[in-house]
């Protein structure tokens, strides 16, 4: 519990800061291709931060909540008011199933699938980059072939989203969720690789850069497994969200 609510915190802090600095050069780079990429960046990123980090915010909190038992329900700690503080963030500016529709639908199409194809180009350029790392290549392969069913499945979809518009929409949100989790590996990992060679470097130990690498290493290895799964239902075959009569419920 721990271990996962430190690497969420680490990771949601990486993707804000990271979208901020796409959207400063967005802005203040002359016109021309590379303002353009990190527009498409920063159009590609917004839904997943907000709609992701809002929700998994909620499950932060509610974790801090399970940690302290009975008295994480009470007013004695502030957990509980951080958990009813903290849920908003899903419902304001669009909720999160509208946020994962922007995603799965309009940012496919816009620029031409720019904005995909950036934020696809910045994940295989990092897995392209550390693929032998010393200490990180398994995770780093993890990563690349997680976005590679990702990316397949993503282009899929766009393709139902015009055939089948009720079925690709009963599906925008799970895949949000999936380009969460990928979003928060390559972050991790991102992070780890700086720290795996400060932590080393002239013999120095220490155990803030030896926890970046514990989390990221932890994160990959638990998470995207589950990834790839739900990846796998995107495009199944049953109709049960869309076929289900009214009165069944």
């Amino acid at each position: 519990m721990l271990l996962w609510m430190k690497a969420t915190a680490d990771e949601m802090r990486s993707m804000v800061y990271t979208a901020a600095f796409w959207e400063d050069l967005s802005k203040g780079l002359p016109p021309g291709p590379e303002k353009i990429r990190y527009q498409n960046l920063i159009d590609f990123m917004t839904p997943i931060l907000k709609a992701y980090c809002s929700d998994t915010g909620v499950r932060v909190c509610e974790t801090a909540m399970q940690c302290l038992g009975g008295y994480g329900y009470c007013r004695d700690y502030p957990i509980e008011r951080y958990l009813r503080d903290v849920k908003i963030m899903s419902l304001y500016e669009g909720t999160n199933g509208i946020q994962s529709m922007d995603l799965m639908g309009r940012k496919m199409l816009i620029r031409d699938g720019g904005c995909l194809k950036a934020f696809q180009e910045e994940i295989d350029g990092f897995c392209a980059t550390h693929r032998n790392h010393p200490v990180l290549k398994n995770q780093v392969a993890q990563l690349a072939s997680t976005a590679g069913e990702l990316w397949s499945c993503a282009m899929e979809m766009r393709a139902q989203m015009k055939t089948d518009p009720l079925q690709w929409a009963s599906t925008t949100y799970p895949a949000l969720l999936a380009f969460g989790d990928l979003t928060m590996a390559w972050r991790l990992l991102d992070m780890a690789v700086i720290a795996s060679d400060r932590a080393t470097k002239n013999g120095r130990k220490n155990d803030f850069f030896k926890g970046k690498v514990y989390q990221a290493t932890w994160f990959v290895d638990t998470t995207l497994p589950h990834t790839i799964a739900r990846i796998g239902t995107f495009l199944r075959q049953g109709r049960e969200i869309v076929d289900i009569p009214d009165n069944a419920f």
